[in-house]
Order: structure tokens, then sequence, then C-alpha cells
């Protein structure tokens, strides 16, 4: 078949998307206090992510933004933990980066929401038990042999990041309870 005819449906595709005219989206007015996204039912169960972005009338647009942001990381995680390995033809290895770069910013979003060194601790809880679910699915996987060992790797340094990451915490926590 000659590559420019298969070339003409992604064509015809660029010339309607471009045509399309989509309204401009509104500057975030830092003054106003907008109502949250809702979360999907099934991640309210979490009773840290319950707490973290319960709507508060209180809130300022810095916290409401905070909330937005952990909100969305968090969907982001839990659609790319059923997505890995689950989809023909799709490369894992850039799946899997992009699970660990959602994990790491929903770690990162969570840490700066709550500010208790103790709630810090119970993020990044969550985060290595996220990293070690994945570890062993991709494990599981490897045996399997849908998946290559490299992956493995590049789950385990995941998992022993989360790991630091919480010791680190929890050590600077016992410091401060010396002090």
């Amino acid at each position: 078949m000659n590559p420019i005819i298969r070339l003409i449906p992604l064509i015809a595709l660029g010339l309607l998307l471009s045509a399309c005219d989509l309204p401009a989206q509104k500057p975030v007015d830092p003054n106003q206090k907008a109502p949250l996204d809702p979360i999907p039912e099934k991640l309210t169960t979490d009773p840290l992510l319950a707490k973290l972005t319960k709507a508060d009338p209180n809130d300022d647009a810095l916290r409401i933004l905070l909330k937005a942001r952990y909100n969305a990381a968090h969907v982001v995680v839990k659609q790319l933990e059923t997505r890995i390995g689950n989809i023909p033809g799709e490369d894992m290895f850039s799946q899997l980066t992009n699970y660990e770069v959602a994990l790491k910013r929903l770690r990162d979003a969570g840490a700066e929401l709550i500010g208790t060194p103790e709630a810090r601790i119970e993020v990044l809880k969550q985060h290595l038990a996220s990293a070690a679910a994945m570890e062993k699915k991709i494990e599981l996987r490897v045996q399997g042999g849908i998946a290559i060992s490299g992956l493995l790797n590049e789950a385990r340094c995941n998992r022993l990041d989360a790991e630091i990451q919480l010791l680190k915490a929890q050590r600077e926590l016992e410091k401060a309870g010396k002090k």
C-alpha cells in the first residue's frame, strides 16, 4: 500500500480537529472559592483521601487548588495501575515510567496538602503500598513470560525509593520528638 494513502486519514483528522472552534478557558480568580471537582465514588473509600479532599467552605483558593491537584493525581495513579500491562501493543517501560511519575506526583501533592509529620508518614505509607503492589504485579508478569526483567528492576527501584522516603520521614519525626 502506498505510504501516502495511509496518511490521508491522519491528515483528514488533523484538518477536522483544527477546524473545531474550542472555547478558551477562563483564568482562575484567586479570590473566588470554587467547588472541588467530584471524585469517583470508589476512590473515596480511602479514609485519608476522603479527609484530604473533603470540600471545606473555609478553604482559600490555594487550598482548593491543592486539593484538586491531589484528587487529579490520585485518579491518574488509579487509572495507570489498571492499565499497565493490560493493553496489548503498548510499551510497558513507558507505562511504568508514567506510573512512577504519577505516583511521585501523588506523594508530593499529598505531602504538601497536609502539614503534620504524622499525616505525611501516612501518605508515604500509601505511596509504599502502591509501589509494592505494582512491583508484585510486574513480578508475576515476568514469571509468566509477559514482561521482561528490566521492568521488574524499574518497579523495584520505585519501591525502594518509597521505602527510603518513608524511613527518612519516620526518622525525622523521631528526632523531632526527642528534642
